[in-house]
């Protein structure tokens, strides 16, 4: 079964490298499969993908002619001491969507994010703007014992109005909550 799954890599890189000598260059046959890998080795004139379920760290050296994916469903470490020369082909990725995923989650918390309290410092009236979105929005004010002293949901408004003026001064803290993103703000009311 292996020696065929050999042959069949085989006869698929030469018939893309009569298609297509480029792509061919891109076809990585061998894949070596771990938890972790720690690559120190020297990779000489072959064609390997490294695929991780943790981590891939790297401090090694890709000679010309070498095929080397290296993929991992947390990070790749490119450490220093690593390089890939001229006339290799080198790829290094995360393997899942999760990265894509973080990235998207981090775009839309920096949008939220945006939501501003003002005036702060204030006497008891102040605004909160929120970042657009088409989810609703959940705005809560609480004093520092924890209880909610004021609230409202909101839909596609981008600034609400609030009056604590028959609150204690003190400091507060304002709650916006959209979808599954929440920011706090420190409000102080003098």
């Amino acid at each position: 079964m292996k020696n065929r799954m050999k042959l069949i890599s085989s006869i698929v890189l030469l018939l893309c490298w009569v298609v297509n000598p480029i792509w061919a260059q891109q076809v990585v046959p061998e894949v070596r499969q771990a938890v972790s890998f720690d690559l120190h080795e020297t990779l000489q004139a072959e064609s390997r993908t490294y695929l991780a379920t943790e981590t891939l760290t790297a401090d090694n050296t890709i000679e010309a002619d070498a095929q080397v994916v290296y993929e991992a469903d947390k990070k790749v470490v490119m450490a220093v001491g690593f390089h890939a020369k001229g006339g290799s082909y080198f790829r290094a990725s995360p393997r899942r969507s999760e990265a894509k995923q973080n990235l998207i989650e981090s775009a839309n918390q920096a949008a939220v994010a945006k939501s501003l309290v003002y005036p702060n410092p204030n006497q008891g009236q102040f605004s909160v703007r929120i970042a657009s979105s088409a989810a609703p929005t959940q705005v809560a004010v609480y004093d520092l014992k924890g209880h909610l002293v004021w609230s409202q949901e909101v839909q596609q408004i981008s600034e609400v109005a609030v009056d604590l003026r028959n609150q204690p001064k003190g400091i507060y803290l304002v709650k916006i909550v959209q979808g599954e993103r929440l920011v706090t703000r420190k409000l102080i009311y003098e």
